[in-house]
């Protein structure tokens, strides 16, 4: 009777043991963005449109300077007519089109639009958000 509690009781010590390794080797959970929006350049002539996807809380997405981007939005609580406008010189080019942003800040829906005289006065207006 002795043998077989021992072959139990190390049963259940090596079942104990497998399943503590394999729970420190899973890899953690990525971290869902606290924000995800997608950005759109739609230049008038409906030719050469851009999209990226802007991920923040933590910064990712396709943007190629998402935490930049990210910074901008948070100063402004995610809220596109509160951004800080760029300084910096730029073409008299007139080349119109739409900004669009549309998707979630910290819970809130975001669908943002709007006309610019060419694709320099759009990053510049934008804080940066929209220089892709």
């Amino acid at each position: 009777m002795r043998k077989r509690e021992l072959g139990a009781l190390m049963a259940a010590v090596a079942v104990s043991a497998v399943t503590s390794v394999s729970a420190l080797a899973a890899p953690a959970a990525a971290a869902e963005p606290t924000a995800r929006l997608e950005l759109t350049i739609t230049p008038e002539n409906g030719e050469n449109q851009r999209s990226v996807v802007l991920e923040c809380g933590p910064a990712g997405g396709s943007h190629p300077r998402a935490a930049d981007a990210c910074a901008t939005l948070a100063r402004a609580d995610g809220d596109f007519g509160q951004v800080r406008a760029h300084s910096g010189a730029c073409t008299m080019e007139f080349d119109p089109g739409v900004l669009r942003a549309t998707g979630h800040w910290n819970g809130t829906p975001v669908d943002y639009r709007k006309d610019f005289t060419n694709p320099c006065v759009a990053g510049n207006e934008t804080g940066g958000v929209f220089a892709f």
